[in-house]
């Protein structure tokens, strides 16, 4: 369960948020805007948390949330990590979090949903090419993932 949230950008605004929505065409789940609202990102503790069906990595690391417009800062915004892989990637897939080596914790919003998935990148690295077999289940949705958190020691 997520307990706190260190080095967290500065705030955002509900506008900010709405402009991304309309930039990108996507929506973010009322759950993940409150939680924007009250951190904009940062580093969560705890960390940990598990993958459904990643081979020999049955254990996931977050080593930040994304915040939006977080141009000054010292970390990636969302509104930056979707700029840079606008086009090669489905509008569904939304990268609201990375494990510090590359990949991203994302919301799956196909149909409507809010899945949490684990986007492996290393097939993607490289190649641009997309594989949904790529994604690995994590939590139904946003709040059960900040659920799961927790120090697998």
């Amino acid at each position: 369960m997520l307990r706190a949230m260190k080095n967290q950008s500065a705030l955002t605004t509900i506008e900010r948020i709405r402009k991304l929505e309309s930039k990108y065409r996507l929506h973010l789940p009322d759950t993940y805007v409150a939680f924007l609202l009250s951190y904009n990102g940062g580093q969560p503790e705890p960390n940990e948390y598990p993958i459904r069906g990643l081979e020999n990595n049955p254990v996931g690391l977050i080593s930040e949330f994304y915040g939006i417009s977080n141009v000054f800062g010292e970390f990636w915004g969302v509104d930056e990590v979707l700029d840079d892989i606008h086009g090669l990637v489905p509008g569904w897939i939304i990268p609201i979090g990375t494990d510090g080596g590359g990949n991203y914790i994302c919301i799956d919003a196909r149909f409507g949903g809010e899945t949490m998935v684990y986007w492996d990148r290393s097939h993607f690295w490289g190649s641009d090419i997309w594989r949904n077999e790529d994604l690995y289940f994590v939590a139904d949705n946003f709040p059960q993932f900040t659920e799961c958190l927790k120090d697998f020691d």
